[in-house]
């Protein structure tokens, strides 16, 4: 059985060295089944006391998946659903993604100021007092 959802960090688990090389070591893999890591990252979330939950996405693309036939409209509005399933919970779900073509899909997944879009995933450094700017006023 392949393990498709790898875990970097625990809530109760330290931001320490280890944690900063499992990040910088981090590669694409497989699909990117965004609806599926929403809910089951959204049910982790219930066993944190923090007020403000906050569920950042770092993607390289859209919705995908091996088994889902190419239906590419089904995994953009499952994600969505995703979405609003968090939101109702408490998630407030921001997606960071380097798909200059993401313009065309992350508005009707996200909404609209619920996501960012890079040039480069090298400029996240420098982006991120701007989005964290945009997600402190929400």
């Amino acid at each position: 059985m392949t393990k498709y959802y790898s875990p970097i960090k625990r809530f109760i688990e330290p931001f320490d060295g280890k944690t900063r090389a499992l990040i910088g070591g981090l590669t694409g893999r497989l699909a990117t089944r965004m609806g599926a890591a929403i809910r089951h990252s959204t049910r982790l979330f219930q066993e944190s006391p923090a007020q403000r939950k906050l569920l950042l996405i770092v993607t390289d693309g859209r919705p995908a998946d091996y088994d889902d036939g190419g239906d590419i409209r089904y995994l953009q509005e499952d994600t969505r659903m995703a979405v609003k399933e968090a939101q109702r919970q408490g998630v407030h779900a921001f997606c960071i993604s380097i798909d200059p073509s993401g313009g065309e899909y992350l508005p009707a997944i996200f909404g609209s100021g619920h996501y960012s879009i890079l040039s480069n995933i090298n400029r996240l450094p420098q982006s991120v007092p701007e989005i964290y700017l945009r997600l402190r006023g929400k």
